[in-house]
């Protein structure tokens, strides 16, 4: 994946092991801090400069079962609620 906010907001929702490869070509979307929290979390895994060996190593550590375990472990520990839920009952409950 690359680091747009959307996207990355996303798989931390969904608790998603991921690898992140950043844009750093884009104009206004600063991928690289977002991506490097991530991973300095325990999250996801971030490769700025990609090389064959840290994207073998990368790949290597997202088929451990037990590591993906400890990326959706760290993803859901980031999660924060948004309040979709109350607002939703407070109108249904108000109708």
């Amino acid at each position: 994946m690359a680091g747009g906010y959307n996207s990355y907001h996303e798989v931390i929702e969904f608790s998603l092991p991921i690898i992140s490869i950043p844009n750093t070509e884009t104009g206004m979307d600063d991928q690289v801090p977002r991506v490097k929290s991530g991973s300095e979390f325990g999250a996801s895994l971030t490769i700025i400069e990609s090389n064959g060996g840290e994207i073998r190593n990368s790949i290597s550590q997202m088929l451990d079962d037990e590591k993906r375990k400890q990326f959706r472990g760290f993803c859901s520990k980031l999660e924060r609620p948004n309040g979709a839920d109350d607002i939703s009952k407070v109108v249904i409950d108000s109708l």
